[in-house]
């Protein structure tokens, strides 16, 4: 390795420095091209930082940023064999940069900081140019894991004086030289892993090196960052910016890193220079972790502060995947709800039929809301040409290998999902593994969901609070609503003779209660039957002729609803409006309402806690007396408000 890494070194520094450069933008050029995970980091991050800039932009940078980043590994191995003065010509000192080290005061040590830029291995030579102001000069660095490879370079850097520090080994040497007025230079990242600290970049979170502001707190130190400024090839200017904080850890971290977002948006030029190939903003997507905030070292509230910010910017684009039910969505919003708090940096994106779009929009559920295509051909064409959204993590509610393959097609990163034993899903990327001694029949859905979502980092638990949902106008005692019908099965279904019965026993009961029959336009043929023969302006047949908001306006204002098990169950308790809930073959405790509202399950004498009975086997006497303990308690309530 040492080796090739010489010859390399040795063929790029005799050849002309325009040969140098062409084969430098070449080989940009392949990394930029090929479809690798650097095209992909450097557009993802562009896109990221810069939403608002068009994919025409982010395109030129992204390829510029790839031609950067084999400049700097090529001058890194040429350098060595340049000649002295060969190498004095790379770094320009201009006589501003010159004043302001001239102002230095020596007395207190100097911690600079170093961006991640292109020329910054021509920062070596500092030492020669700086040699009154400053007596000593160390770097703090990472060892190579190849000790042939490392000593190399070791010496190669410290050519011209300055001193190589172990971060591990040698910190009691970066305090002597701090304190006897020498200089200390840290390249400060923000891939600092668990020992950096949580700020925002490009509004954004990451973990940034913290050390230079530990350093300076420590020691007393003046703090300045020291960028070469690219302006040609293997040619910059040395350039100097002071902080105006110099003492406080958590501002140092703060504000150097609003520096270089600053500098980045300066310029195209400036931008460039930056390694947006490299893999950004990702200490938080450790999987475990996902789902919140975690890190020793917290300097969000400072970032806040610094920017202004009431909340954090929310930019971690999660997307979800909800299930094509109504019951299923329903069950899924208190996750939903807690994980908006468990990430208060993630926009949310929903993917969902088009039908629910209005309503979880009325919610305000999610930050976006995207409808799924329809079936046909084009179906899957839509997810890749999604690809150029970026998302960050896809969550998916859903067991099938239809929204495996969508969250593939995507180009999504983190692919997360439930898996259930002998059912493999091997699109996705991280998976929470079911136990095989999990029993499902006696956990909810939601909770089910809940345990998926915890193995990933939720922290908080689900909110199971009814949503506030201004009712319909209602003159006189709020109305009773019947959901006969239940779309996809109908051994859930209560006998229509049944539900007549409930009517006439409600009628005789309640003479001055409207009824409500809800249901889809396949209901129509059930309430229909249901209500023929009662009086039409006190039993109100509204099956397939609301839309899903109308619906939900409904529900809300009814005072009680009694109800198969179906999707307009769930939407009801979701909403806070009492319900009774006849069960029959299916299990409540698994799909049961869950929101915090008055709720009775009726299920047939004798049936198993877990469903498994015909529901005929409910009777209209059972369920008119639990029907009347709702209506008891709840009164006769306005609409909601």
């Amino acid at each position: 390795m040492l080796l090739l890494i010489k010859t390399v070194g040795w063929l790029l520094a005799r050849c002309p420095e325009g040969i140098a450069q062409l084969f430098c933008n070449a080989l940009g050029d392949l990394i930029y091209y090929l479809p690798t995970g650097r095209r992909f980091y450097a557009l993802s991050n562009l896109h990221h930082a810069f939403p608002e800039k068009p994919d025409s932009w982010r395109r030129k940078i992204a390829r510029q940023s790839c031609r950067r980043v084999v400049e700097l590994a090529a001058f890194a191995v040429a350098s060595p064999w340049f000649s002295d003065e060969r190498y004095r010509q790379t770094l320009r000192i201009t006589p501003e940069a010159r004043g302001i080290m001239e102002k230095f005061d020596r007395s207190r040590g100097l911690v600079a900081l170093i961006p991640h830029f292109t020329m910054i291995e021509a920062l070596g030579q500092m030492p020669q140019n700086f040699s009154d102001e400053i007596p000593k000069m160390a770097a703090i660095y990472r060892p190579l894991d190849n000790p042939a490879v490392d000593q190399w370079v070791k010496n190669s850097r410290q050519r011209f004086g300055i001193i190589l520090l172990s971060r591990k080994k040698d910190m009691l040497k970066a305090k002597t030289i701090l304190s006897e007025g020498g200089c200390l230079t840290i390249l400060y990242d923000q891939n600092a892993g668990n020992t950096g600290a949580l700020i925002t970049l490009f509004d954004r979170i990451v973990s940034a090196t913290n050390l230079p502001g530990i350093m300076a707190n420590k020691y007393g130190s003046q703090v300045v960052v020291v960028y070469p400024r690219r302006t040609s090839f293997w040619r910059a200017d040395l350039c100097f910016h002071f902080m105006k904080c110099d003492t406080d850890p958590v501002d140092i971290t703060v504000e150097s890193n609003a520096w270089l977002e600053n500098y980045l948006r300066s310029s195209d030029e400036a931008c460039e220079e930056w390694l947006w190939s490299h893999k950004r903003w990702k200490n938080q997507d450790v999987p475990a972790r996902r789902l919140r905030l975690q890190q020793k070292k917290n300097f969000l509230d400072a970032c806040k502060q610094y920017h202004g910010w009431t909340e954090l910017p929310r930019r971690t684009r999660f997307w979800i995947r909800l299930p094509n039910w109504l019951g299923d969505i329903v069950m899924a919003l208190p996750l939903l709800r807690v994980l908006r708090n468990s990430r208060p940096d993630a926009e949310i994106t929903i993917l969902v039929k088009e039908r629910y779009i209005p309503l979880l929009e009325k919610l305000g559920i999610a930050d976006c809301l995207m409808a799924l295509p329809p079936k046909g051909p084009g179906y899957y064409r839509h997810f890749q040409k999604l690809r150029h959204s970026y998302p960050d993590t896809w969550l998916l509610f859903t067991n099938s290998l239809r929204g495996d393959i969508e969250a593939r097609l995507a180009g999504c990163p983190q692919r997360f999902g439930m898996l259930r034993p002998g059912k493999p899903r091997p699109l996705l990327t991280h998976a929470w593994v079911m136990p095989g001694d999990f029993d499902e029949t006696q956990t909810h859905q939601t909770r089910v969901w809940e345990k998926y979502l915890r193995h990933f980092g939720l922290d908080g638990e689900p909110d199971f609070e009814p949503f506030t949902w201004p009712g319909d106008p209602v003159d006189g005692p709020s109305p009773i609503g019947l959901i006969c019908g239940t779309e996809n099965d109908p051994e859930k279904r209560w006998p229509i003779e049944y539900w007549r019965a409930l009517i006439q026993r409600l009628i005789r009961e309640q003479p001055e209660t409207h009824i409500l029959l809800f249901g889809t336009s396949r209901d129509i043929s059930t309430t229909s039957e249901v209500a023929e023969g009662f009086p039409k302006e006190q039993v109100i047949d509204l099956a397939g002729k609301t839309s899903l908001l109308e619906l939900a306006g409904k529900l809300a204002a009814c005072r009680v609803v009694v109800c198969n098990d179906t999707g307009g169950m769930h939407l009801a308790n979701a909403l806070g409006t009492p319900v009774a809930a006849l069960f029959g073959p299916t299990n409540p405790i698994r799909t049961g309402p869950i929101f915090k509202a008055p709720l009775q399950i009726i299920q047939p004498a004798g049936c198993p806690a877990t469903g498994g009975l015909p529901i005929d086997k409910v009777q209209p006497e059972t369920v008119w007396e639990e029907l009347s303990v709702l209506l008891t308690t709840s009164g006769n309530p306005a609409a909601k408000v």
